[in-house]
């Protein structure tokens, strides 16, 4: 499973506590993603696909470090309905039976600074738990790659803006 595109927001909170004033950092967040390369009909000429449907997925993160390079680790939660795209139509199955958690180590740095904030790079790899309801668990282990935007807000709070790659086998 290729998830082609993910698109999120995450808030990164620094409280005034003793810890996160060296460096440490908590971030809570969601973003939507798309998912291309998955089952595949080749019996017929249409290409129709398999595939989970526009999940909503939340994040939970700690990061490690300060203007430049960070380290941290991310963990992700998403329900998703299987549907059937065949280009002209998408057939979407009325509830979620696939979930998925995911656990995201990752290493990030500046790419440019601005005055309120900066580009960052982000790499790592990750590992995909899926739970489909008619069938057993599956992971999946493969690797992420993406940028964020992050602004400040005051001086306890970024926003961070982030579209990612991730590759993985398919489920």
């Amino acid at each position: 499973m290729r998830r082609i595109l993910q698109l999120g927001v995450v808030l990164l909170c620094s409280s005034p506590l003793a810890a996160q004033s060296s460096g440490w950092r908590l971030g809570i967040g969601f973003s939507d993603a798309r998912y291309a390369g998955t089952s595949t009909d080749t019996s017929t000429g249409n290409g129709g696909s398999f595939r989970p449907f526009r999940p909503t997925v939340l994040h939970v993160e700690v990061e490690r470090g300060g203007d430049g390079v960070r380290l941290g680790v991310g963990l992700r939660y998403a329900s998703a309905a299987v549907a059937l795209d065949a280009g002209d139509a998408t057939i979407i199955a009325r509830s979620g039976p696939l979930t998925l958690v995911e656990l995201r180590p990752e290493l990030s740095v500046p790419i440019v600074r601005f005055s309120s904030g900066r580009l960052r790079a982000d790499v790592g790899p990750v590992l995909d738990h899926w739970r489909w309801q008619a069938g057993g668990p599956r992971t999946r282990l493969g690797a992420e790659v993406g940028a964020s935007l992050e602004a400040a807000l005051g001086t306890h709070a970024l926003a961070v803006i982030r579209a990612g790659l991730t590759l993985t086998s398919s489920v």
